[in-house]
């Protein structure tokens, strides 16, 4: 069915993702229209992440009215209007929103949110050791002097390369991680061991938890995250 499918690409957001061949897509000026025959089926909008705060599924990912798909996308069901919230950057988001009440058309918008992708992210998971000049090298072709990375305590691997946490957060949930597990942390090659981890990501929100910032509060859980680097990063 997907293979018939049509392809929207936006550039500007850096995103893809596939819709039925018979809908066509207009931009309106709050957001992107995905249609048949007239009729908005499901529209996409970009939100401030600082603005919005945290989902309902984000706070609570473990609640039954929220649905994880394969691609690490969580869709809130628990509302008039299913919808889906993934982070492009710490402070802006891709919202996705059902507008159709249709039959079928909650399947329809799982298929189509299985298609979303980011468009050139270079990911991998650290599973053995690896040299810090590999990081070092990571970290010029993205942000300069840091990498983005998404540490699972309880596998004991390392995701890195992506744009965002979220990307690696889903890297990891295909690969059989836990979300409980995973916390999203900036490293810093060019500075020393005592001083190069940053416990800093939107994903570490996690109410559910325990953990309602940013950071990672529970000292036991910064140690682990250490010596998972310690040990994979020579």
């Amino acid at each position: 069915m997907l293979n018939n499918w049509k392809t929207y690409r936006n550039e500007q957001y850096g995103f893809e993702v596939r819709y039925p061949s018979d809908w066509t897509n207009r931009d309106s000026k709050e957001a992107i229209l995905f249609q048949e025959r007239g009729s908005t089926i499901i529209s996409i909008g970009v939100v401030n992440l600082t603005v919005m705060g945290v989902t309902y599924c984000g706070a609570y990912p473990n609640d039954e009215r929220c649905e994880r798909l394969g691609n690490g996308i969580t869709v809130d069901w628990g509302t008039s209007n299913p919808s889906a919230l993934i982070a492009k950057t710490d402070e802006m988001g891709i919202f996705f929103e059902l507008q159709s009440s249709l039959d079928g058309a909650g399947d329809v918008f799982r298929k189509f949110l299985s298609t979303f992708k980011f468009i050139k992210l270079i990911m991998r998971i650290i599973r053995e050791q690896i040299f810090k000049d590999e990081l070092t090298a990571v970290a010029k072709e993205q942000f300069g002097n840091l990498v983005k990375a998404v540490v699972d305590v309880g596998r004991g691997v390392i995701a890195i390369g992506g744009e965002l946490h979220a990307d690696e957060e889903a890297l990891l949930l295909q690969d059989g991680s836990h979300q409980k597990d995973l916390w999203g942390i900036n490293l810093y090659p060019g500075k020393t061991r005592e001083e190069w981890i940053e416990f800093d990501s939107i994903i570490n929100i996690r109410p559910s938890q325990g953990n309602l910032s940013r950071g990672v509060e529970d000292s036991e859980t910064r140690e682990k995250i250490a010596r998972i680097i310690q040990q994979l990063v020579v």
